[in-house]
């Protein structure tokens, strides 16, 4: 996988002492090249972007109730020389794999809830 560089930008907003919005969205390339879909199909990270929001509410002095939600745009990598194709020398994988192409796609959604206490 390649290198990548992230811009991300975020806000918050403390409404009052008890109560905080968030919200904030991350950018960046893909990380994976064309011709490696294949071994990316158990992990795959095709996100290039996501949106965030979250908050945090203080319920008393030491606990407070947080969560988040996040969502990233569908998007498909197409492979490009993914899968090797038959040989006659060595036909067995994974050297050889019948050929064709590996296209991997991933829309990515998270959210969570989180009560906390402070000591």
């Amino acid at each position: 996988w390649r290198a990548m560089t992230v811009q991300k930008i975020g806000l918050a907003w403390q409404i009052n002492p008890a109560q905080r919005l968030s919200a904030g969205y991350s950018r960046g390339r893909q990380p994976i090249p064309a011709d490696q879909t294949l071994f990316n199909i158990l992990a795959p990270v095709t996100v290039e972007e996501h949106y965030a929001a979250g908050f945090s509410y203080r319920l008393r002095g030491d606990l407070q109730l947080n969560g988040y939600y996040c969502t990233g745009p569908t998007r498909t990598l197409r492979g490009n020389g993914s899968i090797p194709p038959n040989t006659l020398r060595d036909p067995l994988p994974p050297s050889s794999l019948g050929g064709g192409e590996a296209d991997i796609t991933l829309h990515g959604q998270s959210a969570g809830l989180a009560l906390g206490l402070s000591f």
